[in-house]
């Protein structure tokens, strides 16, 4: 006779862990705390210009938005490793950090739009230029000439 075992349902929270440990991923599990975490150990100046990037034997690698963030970083090394290593609770010992540049891809920037500044130019000296403009006969080089000439004289105007 063949004894049904009852099973109960777990969340997936519960058993990520478990998961990670039985495919030996513990790293990867706790990058992902570390990642989660990030803003609480190292602070939210640190936090919004770095991010955890991944372990090398006892060293984890740290990736900086660029070379100043890296330096901060770097002087607050210590207490850093201390952090992380109170956080991590023995399940893994931190011994040094190493910085990288962080792909930019990774890099959270907002898209900004050019909205090019106003053209000022006296409106009279702009419909004289128009008409020596007739005479050029291709319409897209005519355009593109009337432009750069609106463009150069609204900066002469600004600067003069």
């Amino acid at each position: 006779m063949v004894e049904k075992t009852r099973r109960k349902l777990i969340s997936l929270a519960d058993s990520l862990s478990d998961v990670y440990g039985y495919q030996q991923w513990g790293n990867q599990w706790h990058l992902f705390q570390l990642t989660d975490h990030w803003p609480q150990l190292v602070g939210e100046a640190f936090a919004e210009h770095s991010m955890p990037a991944y372990f090398r034997r006892k060293d984890l690698w740290v990736y900086a938005h660029n070379s100043l963030w890296m330096q901060q970083m770097h002087f607050n090394s210590t207490d850093i490793i201390a952090k992380i290593n109170v956080f991590l609770r023995g399940a893994l010992t931190v011994e040094g950090l190493r910085w990288a540049l962080q792909p930019a891809e990774l890099i959270d920037t907002p898209e900004e739009k050019y909205v090019p500044p106003p053209l000022d130019v006296d409106a009279d000296a702009e419909r004289q230029f128009q008409s020596m403009a007739e005479n050029v006969a291709n319409p897209e080089a005519r355009e593109a000439l009337c432009r750069l000439w609106k463009r150069m004289e609204s900066l002469k105007n600004k600067n003069g």
